[in-house]
């Protein structure tokens, strides 16, 4: 497909590459809902630009991708979130959010975060 990103190759005993992976394309799959521009043009036609990001069959694969990428990745992160909610105060949670987000130990996909040059664009990419 024209446009298309290019894919490196990824040796399928490295779990963080895959588990990173994953996640870049679980975050493109929500990306699929909303047109977000890169925040430097490319150049040339905004039309041109939206039909290399928003190609209709591209998206379609991303989006039927998404259930079991969220299976995978977050359903039982999800549920522990809801179980734990349940009944609580939505302001002290928020209030707790972020540094119980902070106390969490490092995992692969963190750890793959910190170690690449390109973290802030894939932070980008994630929020």
């Amino acid at each position: 497909m024209k446009g298309a990103p290019t894919i490196r190759s990824v040796d399928q005993d490295d779990a963080a590459a895959i588990l990173h992976a994953q996640h870049q394309t679980l975050m493109r799959a929500y990306q699929t809902r909303y047109i977000v521009l890169p925040a430097v043009g490319a150049g040339g036609s905004i039309i041109a630009q939206l039909n290399r990001r928003y190609d209709p069959p591209e998206l379609a694969r991303l989006d039927a991708s998404r259930p079991g990428l969220e299976r995978a990745l977050i359903a039982r992160h999800a549920d522990a979130a809801i179980t734990a909610a349940a009944g609580s105060d939505v302001v002290a949670y928020a209030e707790a959010l972020l540094p119980r987000l902070r106390a969490e130990l490092e995992n692969p996909f963190t750890a793959f975060l910190r170690s690449t040059p390109n973290r802030e664009a894939h932070y980008r990419d994630f929020l």
